[in-house]
């Protein structure tokens, strides 16, 4: 049952709150849990640390308590616990620059991280842009009523007419906006 989901993507168990959908309802159960709901309920016996998840009650006592660390740097002999770790600290060797900006294309970064950081700082307005919008106009419930209502009666998105600072107006949303 489940092998056949997955191959035809179907997915119908979904979250209430955030409506993320799974094929399983087990996995769901496990999204609830571990994301929506602040339950610990993995203890660790030696230090009392709570966890969502038994693998990170695992992964907490490998770090911490068996200081479990399997990868080594051949260059400085420096041991890490994570695979991802090891290999970010050997591009400060090698110099190695894997992760490139996507708006200019010439700025490079040793890890993920960095890069988002970056780009952080390019989409940050394009982001509360649409942000701004989505606040402004989707949430309000009234507004979601009116443009239902409207468009079943008349078959087409509603408009109102109104256009923004520099006379141009949505033709999907009851109120203008400004375009640079």
């Amino acid at each position: 049952m489940y092998c056949s989901k997955f191959f035809t993507g179907e997915r119908p168990h979904s979250c209430p709150k955030c409506h993320k959908r799974f094929a399983r309802l087990s996995a769901l159960r496990i999204h609830r849990t571990s994301v929506h709901e602040e339950i610990k309920a993995f203890l660790c016996n030696e230090c009392g640390a709570a966890f969502k998840s038994n693998s990170a009650l695992i992964d907490h006592r490998k770090r911490i308590h068996l200081r479990i660390k399997p990868h080594r740097c051949s260059h400085c002999a420096k041991d890490f616990f994570s695979r991802k770790d090891y290999a970010e600290h050997v591009r400060t060797h090698t110099g190695e620059r894997p992760f490139q900006c996507q708006v200019t294309r010439t700025v490079q970064f040793r890890t993920r991280k960095y890069l988002q950081l970056w780009h952080g700082e390019h989409l940050r307005p394009i982001f509360d842009f649409f942000s701004a919008l989505w606040k402004m106009f989707w949430k309000k419930e009234s507004f979601k009523a009116s443009f239902r209502q409207s468009s079943q009666k008349s078959g087409q998105l509603p408009n109102s007419g109104r256009s923004g600072r520099n006379g141009k107006s949505c033709h999907c949303l009851r109120e203008g906006f400004y375009t640079r």
